[in-house]
């Protein structure tokens, strides 16, 4: 048992997972601990792939990774202290593993997001989120202690371990927010065995008091409101009100909650910020951030839900892949092929050409239509129960429809033709992240009447 290492921070679940393990098996070794936010060369040179802790010497070789470092002990010292951490069986050991993996993917990150929220409804996503997963780990440990004390049976396994170095964290995240997490009415089984592991001697003996664990956390709870408040500093937003490509940033930042300084461009000019910030199409919007500009409509929405993943109303993308590139797809075609349509029918010069341009407009719709249909799943907008991507993309022109409308006397998205489309319409203009910033049709129709005098100015001086 000589030579043996552990390099860490006493407040890591990670940390301490790896030093019940060691208490578990009756293993000496030495600390060496790491100052919070540092990272000595000790460290760097033991795990220079991830360089984070825990990483744990022995014989002067380095293992890193919690999960790893764990079933390494296992397997060097079998028979040592209360003997073998991970199940005999190896189903139940493949089921250990796959709910580690569970906690570590899922579970803790959602812990934490409770934590780093910025606004009450990210707080509340976020444990609700806990809470699901406590009920899924309440079924399993059901299923896996067959009615003993713990996951393992009578005595601490492998699970027990690596998911009970997180209980006195969750016990701190619900002191400190005033939240309920594990409570012992919705996951009985659950809280029971919290409580026998924090009792447990090989835990007790080595788990921080919940007091520092407590003092930590608000201290963590302080930098991540820090680095929050930092990343919404110095937000502007070049553009006009009335454009919908500006309006879908604004909606962004709306949903997320992010303040931001309005830079108005005027009608038929371009500024010198802007020409500067976008050289290449000189065009709105433009996103300001730390001094750093964002173009195009499509990248800035994307931009802001990767800087600000869990404020406001959470993620803009859906979660699954493939939903996400159908969402990308149909706002390339309401882009490429859909708004120029409704564009075509302001500016048409006969009859027969606005005909032309309604049935463009009209043919998309219907096509949106059926997208609306698959992708909602029966729910409210294209993003299930929440204002997702393409809500944004193209539910930033349903006032410019509502406009052109009346401008040219044609209906064009209406209840009878595309039913589903035309609720989504009505629905997403009611939403709180939208109403709040979104000009009314009356501003988009004079607008419009400007821009359609504009047009037959043009096509006049083109002739002749």
């Amino acid at each position: 048992m000589a030579d043996v290492k552990l390099i860490g921070s006493p407040l890591s679940p990670y940390v301490l997972r790896v030093m019940i393990a060691l208490s578990l098996k009756k293993v000496e070794y030495e600390f060496l601990q790491e100052k919070f936010g540092e990272k000595s060369e000790l460290l760097l040179k033991s795990n220079p792939v991830y360089k984070k802790i825990p990483v744990f010497i022995h014989h002067d070789r380095p293992i890193c990774e919690s999960a790893v470092i764990v079933e390494y002990i296992d397997e060097v010292w079998p028979e040592s202290g209360c003997g073998a951490i991970l199940p005999a069986d190896a189903y139940h050991r493949a089921l250990h593993r796959f709910w580690t993996f569970y906690v570590d993917d899922k579970l803790f990150p959602s812990l934490v997001a409770i934590g780093r929220a910025a606004t009450a409804e990210g707080k509340a996503e976020a444990v609700e989120r806990v809470r699901a997963g406590h009920l899924l780990l309440e079924e399993a440990f059901v299923e896996l202690s067959e009615g003993k004390a713990f996951f393992g049976g009578d005595r601490l396994a492998y699970l027990d371990v690596m998911f009970g170095c997180f209980v006195n964290w969750i016990k701190e995240v619900e002191e400190f927010l005033s939240v309920e997490l594990l409570d012992e009415a919705t996951t009985p089984a659950l809280h029971g065995w919290a409580e026998r592991f924090r009792e447990h001697e090989a835990v007790k003996e080595v788990m921080p008091d919940r007091g520092t664990v407590l003092e930590f956390f608000k201290f963590l709870h302080a930098m991540w409101a820090k680095e929050a408040a930092d990343l919404m500093a110095d937000v502007k937003l070049i553009g006009t009100p009335l454009c919908p490509y500006v309006r879908r940033a604004i909606i962004a930042l709306s949903l997320k909650k992010v303040e931001y300084e309005f830079l108005q461009e005027k009608f038929g000019e371009k500024s010198e910020l802007l020409l500067k910030s976008n050289p290449i199409y000189k065009k709105i919007p433009v996103l300001i951030h730390n001094d750093r500009p964002i173009c195009e409509s499509a990248i800035i929405v994307e931009y802001i839900d990767e800087v600000w993943p869990e404020s406001g109303c959470g993620a803009i993308l859906p979660a699954d892949a493939y939903h996400r590139a159908l969402h990308r797809f149909w706002s390339f075609y309401v882009d490429d092929k859909w708004f120029p349509s409704l564009f075509a029918v302001g500016k048409a010069e006969t009859e027969e050409a606005k005909a032309e341009a309604v049935e463009q407009v009209r043919a998309g719709l219907l096509l949106l239509e059926e997208a609306f249909v698959k992708l909602s799943q029966g729910k409210a907008f294209f993003g299930g129960d929440r204002v997702a991507y393409l809500d944004i993309m193209f539910g930033s022109f349903t006032n410019w429809i509502e406009a052109v409308e009346e401008l040219v006397s044609v209906e064009l998205l209406d209840e009878a033709t595309t039913p589903a489309l035309h609720g989504w319409a009505v629905r997403f203009r009611e939403h709180e992240a939208v109403k709040e910033s979104m000009p009314d049709s009356g501003k988009v129709l004079e607008f419009l009447k400007i821009l359609q005098a504009k047009w037959k100015k043009d096509a006049a001086a083109a002739r002749n």
